[in-house]
């Protein structure tokens, strides 16, 4: 099978990019999608599987640290049992694309792996303030890559999108660079989809130092990431859930870079997400049976933040 690691950091719109995989039909054999997400509670796989991909799981963790015997017992069993013909790999959003690459090597999956090729998703619109605080990772992260998707670019202007586009290029020459928003292309190759960017490049990644090389690994700057997460019954107040998560930079609570969560409220279940200092909404229509959230970031006041979602809850007239 091959292996697609789709990379970025928190909030770039990976999910979102993973779930056009499957915008239209293809002929291109099965598709399973293996997840990683930083925080007690997984939501992404819920995106995903309410589009209908096959999804697996794994515990909250970095693949590259603690889970990367997880990750060949995962890799392994998705081989066995499901025999795709491409396995996507969203990695955490704190994981760097070579410390993955390293880890896939070492565990000795040549049996199962036919080749590995990575894309990045970059976050238009907080590039730049991304790219000053976290340089390294950011270098990083786009000298590993073979494709680049510059997503969220209808929140720049179109000045601004080339700028990232040159700065991307600057460091990595290679690399093929597509633009867009929502997870789709919309420039000029608009003709091609998610899964087209995937097999863009036609070779495996060679991290050029063999499976016993040094492993670089270089998380975000703030590294010291902390999340909190729960699950709650009853009913929320969509309009009030809305408003606590556009003030959500506001420094009491701890510095949030991401928030989530899929929420039971009077007009059904409802997808809430906090990245890049923007609110979406959305309907959700997978499989759930109780409310779940995560907030990620540092300094987080864990109680502050309990205290106002409950404070969204449906006043019991309401429901």
């Amino acid at each position: 099978m091959i292996v697609n690691i789709v990379n970025g950091f928190l909030g770039s719109g990976k999910t979102t990019f993973i779930k056009n995989l499957i915008s239209r039909p293809t002929d291109r054999g099965k598709l399973v999608v293996l997840v990683n997400e930083f925080g007690e509670i997984g939501l992404d796989g819920l995106f995903l599987a309410e589009s209908g991909l096959e999804v697996v799981e794994m515990a909250s963790g970095c693949v590259c640290c603690t889970l990367s015997a997880d990750l060949k017992k995962q890799v392994e069993r998705i081989a066995v049992q499901y025999q795709p013909d491409r396995l996507v790999i969203e990695p955490s959003g704190v994981a760097t694309i070579d410390s993955v690459i390293k880890v896939l090597n070492n565990l000795s999956l040549e049996r199962y792996v036919e080749a590995i090729k990575v894309i990045l998703i970059i976050d238009a619109s907080g590039f730049e303030s991304l790219y000053e605080v976290a340089h390294l990772f950011v270098v990083a992260q786009i000298k590993a890559a073979q494709v680049v998707f510059i997503n969220k670019c209808d929140q720049v202007t179109a000045r601004e999108a080339a700028e990232i586009k040159n700065t991307v290029l600057t460091i990595n020459n290679q690399a093929r660079v597509f633009m867009g928003s929502y997870g789709k292309i919309t420039n000029q190759e608009s003709r091609l989809d998610a899964l087209d960017m995937l097999d863009v490049v036609s070779d495996s990644i060679d991290d050029g130092e063999g499976i016993n090389g040094p492993h670089h690994h270089v998380h975000a700057a703030e590294q010291d990431y902390e999340s909190y997460s729960a699950e709650l019954a009853g009913t929320f107040d969509l309009s009030l859930l809305e408003d606590f998560f556009q003030r959500l930079d506001t420094a009491y609570r701890g510095k949030i870079v991401r928030a989530k969560g899929i929420f039971n409220c009077q007009q059904g279940w409802q997808r809430v997400e906090y990245a890049s200092r923007r609110v979406e909404t959305a309907d959700f229509n997978g499989q759930i049976d109780v409310s779940k959230f995560v907030f990620i970031g540092n300094d987080l006041n864990s109680m502050e933040l309990q205290n106002e979602i409950n404070n969204c809850m449906a006043k019991s007239g309401d429901r």
